[in-house]
């Protein structure tokens, strides 16, 4: 992983039922003294689907690997964690990636070159809100609600598809152009 391109990482944390509310209460505390560190990017924190199975999954970005690595040696996380653990289930799951590449998932060990990574996203993009987002503005002018709430709920529904519909599947079909032939990786 390079020191210095940005770093995302993804928490996967189950917490025993009836403990929600007082565990995003301690999420909330944890991002507001993550936000106070170098590099902090954002966090966004994704609520349970099932509340017989609260399983929570906070994403964490930071410019940089050193910069995460601070954060996660803090005493105040340490701290923070401790309560955290006791209203959890089981060990949390960390998945670590780097720049764009958690928007892809490689066939191979080695990542697509960044260039092949940026050009499929931004076409990507660029078709969703020139084809898509219309359509979806249209749709949700149906509903009573603000213009950047609109806005809001076109973007998320663009970047769901694209994590995990279209993104997952171009990456299948278009493995050969992004990773190379294999010929090509053993040279």
């Amino acid at each position: 992983m390079s020191e210095s391109e940005p770093v995302t990482a993804i928490i996967s944390r189950r917490i025993k039922v009836g403990c929600e509310s007082k565990f995003e209460g301690l999420q909330e505390k944890m991002g507001y003294a993550a936000s106070q560190f170098p590099g902090f990017q954002g966090i966004t924190v994704m609520r349970p689907s099932n509340p017989k199975n609260p399983e929570y999954a906070i994403i964490l970005r930071f410019d940089s690997y050193p910069s995460l690595v601070q954060w996660q040696n803090s005493p105040i996380r340490k701290q923070l964690l401790q309560q955290v653990e006791a209203l959890s289930i089981g060990e949390s799951q960390i998945y670590q990636q780097k720049g764009l590449e958690l928007w892809f998932t490689p066939k191979t060990p080695t990542s697509p070159p960044r260039y092949k990574m940026a050009t499929l996203l931004a076409g990507t993009v660029f078709t969703l809100t020139q084809l898509l987002a219309p359509q979806l503005q249209r749709l949700l002018r149906v509903f009573p609600l603000p213009a950047l709430l609109r806005d809001f709920l076109v973007v998320c529904i663009q970047v769901s598809l694209i994590t995990y519909f279209i993104l997952p599947t171009l990456t299948r079909v278009l493995s050969p152009w992004l990773f190379g032939q294999p010929q090509d990786r053993e040279k």
